[in-house]
């Protein structure tokens, strides 16, 4: 699936695995769904989404460096992530979607936008 959004925090903690001891990167991505969209009715616009994109390091990749440099809040993103999705509700009764990510880059629709 693909997640796109802006990031509204990330946080890195280490993880003490049964194979030894990781880094669990967390981007947390707001859609505020306010590009157009088709079909629905003029003037509505569904809630937010939110997204929790988890990044674990490992031999091949070490996102937890490469995410912490490369991106900060407020960024617009494409996140690729498997399709399987938890669901985590919080007290107030926000519901967010924690997705496990493949990689994650910048959309390029902002670069692409008319400054006129």
């Amino acid at each position: 699936m693909i997640v796109r959004g802006i990031i509204t925090h990330l946080h890195v903690t280490p993880l003490a695995t049964k194979r030894g001891s990781t880094t669990l990167s967390a981007v947390r991505v707001i859609d505020d769904h306010s590009r157009a969209q088709h079909g629905g009715q003029p003037g509505s616009r569904p809630s937010p989404t939110r997204y929790e994109i988890q990044f674990v390091d490992s031999k091949l990749f070490q996102w937890s460096a490469a995410i912490q440099k490369a991106f900060s809040n407020g960024d617009e993103i494409l996140a690729y992530a498997e399709d399987e999705i938890r669901v985590r509700t919080a007290d107030d009764g926000a519901v967010t979607l924690i997705v496990h990510g493949i990689d994650l880059g910048h959309s390029s629709q902002s670069a692409a936008q008319r400054q006129d």
